[in-house]
């Protein structure tokens, strides 16, 4: 079991590595623009009108339940597509809010040329649903990540986050409690394990949200098959 969950973590790695090359080269052909800490970007029930790829920065989604109550239900980073899943419904179902100041490509998906390409001397873009399946694959690995003890939960997230930041010292893009809230932890369940973690030599926290990540004791606290906890 140890084994298939550490397999199955490599080659999400992996599949991310692609991903995010396919997406940062395709971002050099289109126009991006600079949006500042606080900007909502769009609102649960808004008319959909573009799609979003993220080239810099960090963009926190949340959900409003009918009681009014948001909770986080994703976290955008560079490389990253938004919005698309909500194209068909014609609205967005959930409110983007920029956490720090981002670099967005903004797309519409009505007038994306079918074949791909507009200059043959340019690499084609990748069709729409290349980029659709992107948020689809981020949707999937968070609601698997969601089954797995505290410990594991946070070693996934953790190690993705330092994948995607470019090393093991890592600033978080969130607050703690909103990164137990993302982890659908409780915030004393959070700070126990994130102690448990640190006394393991997982992490050592270095001040504030900044973080210095043993990556391969990490890989082997997500790999530990134990029971789902909150």
């Amino acid at each position: 079991m140890a084994a298939t969950s550490a397999t199955a973590g490599a080659t999400r790695e992996q599949c991310d590595d692609a991903s995010q090359g396919a997406l940062r080269e395709f971002a050099r052909r289109l126009r991006q623009r600079t949006l500042p800490a606080g900007r909502v970007l769009f609102h649960q029930g808004q008319r959909l009108g573009r799609v979003y790829l993220l080239t810099s920065g960090a963009v926190q989604v949340s959900r409003r339940d009918p009681q009014g109550h948001a909770r986080i239900v994703d976290l955008v980073l560079p490389g990253d597509v938004l919005g698309f899943c909500d194209f068909a419904a014609g609205v967005y179902a959930d409110d983007a809010l920029v956490l720090r100041e981002s670099r967005v490509c903004s797309i519409d998906p009505r007038r994306w040329p079918p074949s791909g390409g507009r200059d043959a001397s340019l690499p084609p873009l990748p069709p729409l649903s290349s980029l659709g399946a992107a948020q689809v694959q981020r949707a999937m690995r968070q609601s698997l990540r969601l089954r797995l003890r505290a410990p594991a939960r946070i070693a996934d997230c953790l190690l993705q986050l330092s994948q995607r930041m470019g090393g093991p010292d890592i600033e978080l893009p969130l607050s703690w409690r909103d990164l137990a809230e993302y982890l659908d932890l409780r915030p004393e369940t959070l700070s126990r394990t994130l102690r448990e973690l640190e006394r393991r030599q997982c992490l050592r926290r270095a001040g504030g949200t900044r973080l210095q990540l043993d990556l391969e004791r990490l890989r082997q606290t997500r790999a530990a098959p134990r029971a789902r906890q909150v």
